[in-house]
């Protein structure tokens, strides 16, 4: 212990000015590892066992949203782009529930920062603000494209962006590849994105746009048919005079 307190090893200079020590997590020191090492090992990785999707930028204008029913009526999906990106997914069993069948498959997803950024930057302000957010959606249109009776890929809506976990992705303090979570994509009919193919989700596609003023004369009426069956002959004061 004592000769880590004297001027003999002049490698640690542990009483010296903070610059001039060692320190294995110095940033500056490891410029080449992180952009020549780490950073291409990721894009590597991810090319290799990676699968190729479509990824849908949701457009969403927070100038757009109405103040007081807080919708927006202009959201919707860019056109796709495409490129390989790294998956963990974990398909979920059905449950039965009060609402019918429910299946929550969850994914994990690995992409590198770079490549989502050339891939996706016309859709922002600038490359650097390139960042994939929650409420954009990607289809996995690589691993379900021989799906039998007609389906394809599955469709799946990004809910958490990470940048930073440290005993991931984060060797040498260096930021080189987005970690999203995503679950099992809800269709919800907006513009620009279609439903799974062969998808068996009820719908109703007659009361998709603007509402018509055409009025329809729908039969059994009630201002017209109560009397049928009820007797409105007489007046009857305890219930409230209704004749």
């Amino acid at each position: 212990m004592g000769a880590f307190l004297t001027e003999s090893i002049s490698a640690v200079k542990y009483f010296s000015d903070a610059e001039q020590t060692i320190r294995f997590n110095l940033k500056t020191n490891s410029v080449n590892e992180r952009a020549q090492t780490y950073k291409r090992w990721w894009k590597e990785q991810i090319r290799l066992y990676g699968t190729k999707i479509d990824y849908y930028v949701r457009n969403f204008a927070l100038s757009a949203t109405d103040k007081v029913y807080g919708e927006n009526t202009h959201q919707g999906y860019h056109p796709k782009a495409s490129f390989v990106m790294l998956i963990d997914l974990s398909d979920g069993s059905l449950t039965y529930s009060q609402y019918g069948l429910v299946s929550d498959d969850e994914l994990t997803a690995i992409i590198d920062i770079e490549t989502y950024q050339k891939s996706l930057s016309t859709y922002y302000t600038a490359a650097s603000a390139s960042e994939p957010k929650a409420g954009d959606v990607f289809q996995l249109t690589e691993y379900g494209d021989d799906r039998p009776n007609d389906r394809n890929g599955k469709i799946f809506e990004i809910t958490e962006r990470l940048d930073q976990s440290i005993n991931e992705i984060n060797q040498l303090q260096g930021h080189y590849v987005f970690r999203l979570k995503a679950r099992r994509n809800d269709h919800a009919f907006l513009p620009g994105l279609d439903a799974e193919a062969g998808s068996t989700q009820v719908t109703d596609t007659s009361g998709v746009g603007p509402l018509t003023a055409i009025e329809t004369d729908y039969i059994n009426d009630l201002d017209t048919d109560q009397s049928s069956y009820f007797d409105y002959g007489t007046n009857d004061d305890v219930y409230g005079d209704y004749y």
